[in-house]
C-alpha cells in the first residue's frame, strides 16, 4: 500500500479487507483504531501508534506485525485469528497490550509495558496452542493472562501484580520472574520447567503443579 507517511483519524486511520497488504513507517495518532485488517497474510512493520484507543486489530490469519512501537490508550493489539506472528514490538497500554483470541500465534522478542501507571493486562490470551516466547512484560496487574492451554516460554516477568495468571493446563518453561506480588498465580495444574523466582512475594500460588529444575 504505502509507507513514510504521518496519519491522524478519527474513527480509523486504516481498514483493510485485502489479502497480501504489506504497510511500513507510518506514525498513526489519535484514532479511535489505528489499524484494522480483515485479511489474510498481510505485513505490518516498522510503525508507531501512539494515543489511539485501539492499535492493531488483526481479523484474519497469517500475517505479521513487527518493528513497530504501539502505546494505546486502551489495548494495543487486539487479535481474532490463527497463525498470527507479532514479533520485536514495544507494546505499551494502560488496559491491554495484546487480548489473543485464536490459535497457534506466535508472540515473541516483544517488550510490553504498562503505560499511564500500571496496565491491567500484558498479554490476555484466550485461545488454544499459541506460542509467548522470549517476551520481557514489565508493570501490569496481570502479567499473562492465560485461560486456554498454551505455551509460555522463556519470558521476563518484572515487576506485576500477577505475573502469570493460569486458568488451564500449560506448559510453562525458562521464564525468569522478578519483583512481582505473585510470581505465579495458578488455579489450576500447570507444568513448570526450570525457572527463575527473584524478589517475588509470592515465588507460586498454586493447587498442583508438577516442577523441575526451579531457582
Amino acid at each position: 500500500v504505502g509507507e513514510n507517511a504521518a496519519v491522524k483519524g478519527n474513527l480509523f486511520s486504516f481498514y483493510f479487507d485485502r489479502h497480501g497488504i504489506s504497510i511500513k513507517n507510518f506514525v498513526i495518532n489519535g484514532s479511535i483504531s489505528g489499524i484494522i485488517v480483515n485479511s489474510d497474510n498481510c505485513l505490518i512493520e516498522n510503525f508507531t501508534l501512539l494515543g489511539n484507543e485501539i492499535g492493531v486489530t488483526l481479523n484474519g490469519n497469517d500475517s505479521v506485525v513487527r518493528n513497530s512501537h504501539i502505546d494505546a490508550t486502551n489495548t494495543s493489539f487486539m487479535i481474532y485469528g490463527n497463525e498470527n506472528t507479532v514479533e520485536n514490538n514495544n507494546v505499551g497500554s494502560a488496559m491491554y497490550g495484546c487480548q489473543l483470541h485464536g490459535d497457534a500465534n506466535v508472540i515473541q522478542n516483544n517488550i510490553f509495558f504498562g503505560s499511564q501507571g500500571t496496565g491491567v493486562y500484558g498479554i490476555y490470551l484466550d485461545g488454544i496452542g499459541n506460542t509467548i516466547v522470549d517476551n520481557a512484560i514489565y508493570n501490569a496487574n496481570h502479567g499473562i493472562y492465560l485461560l486456554q492451554s498454551n505455551e509460555i516460554i522463556n519470558n521476563t516477568f518484572t515487576q506485576c501484580f500477577n505475573a502469570l495468571k493460569l486458568a488451564h493446563f500449560s506448559t510453562v518453561g525458562y521464564n525468569e520472574f522478578i519483583s512481582n506480588t505473585y510470581g505465579i498465580n495458578a488455579s489450576t495444574y500447570f507444568l513448570l520447567n526450570d525457572a527463575s523466582f527473584s524478589d517475588n512475594h509470592v515465588a507460586i500460588a498454586c493447587y498442583d503443579i508438577l516442577a523441575e529444575n526451579l531457582s
